[in-house]
């Protein structure tokens, strides 16, 4: 849910609405999926319901290992997985501006 605060902010998010939806038509097991949008233009809210995605962000991940002596294996193949899904992003052409540990 966004709070809308600027009508451009609206156009933004359809923007990224119809990426999900070119990315979710099939849905890739690798990827957050698309179901629906909704804007409730009374209330300034934009609602996008994905798929949940249950477990920890890389992020959360590495804190817990960092101590490890297995890190740098573990982090070699969370990084092999990630480029799975970037590549296909790339082949649809999209380019996906905010790549970083918490939100994979």
């Amino acid at each position: 849910t966004v709070e809308i605060k600027k009508e451009e902010q609206v156009e933004e998010l359809i923007r990224e609405v119809d990426i999900l939806i070119k990315i979710s038509n099939p849905c890739q097991p690798f990827l957050v999926c698309f179901n629906r949008y909704e804007y409730l233009k009374d209330r300034k809210l934009f609602l996008i319901d994905t798929n949940l995605i249950e477990g920890k962000t890389l992020y959360k991940f590495a804190e817990t290992l960092k101590t490890s002596d297995k890190f740098n294996k573990y982090l070699l193949l969370i990084i092999k997985d990630i480029i799975k899904p970037i590549k296909y992003l790339h082949d649809n052409g999209i380019i996906h501006n905010d790549i970083k540990p918490d939100n994979i």
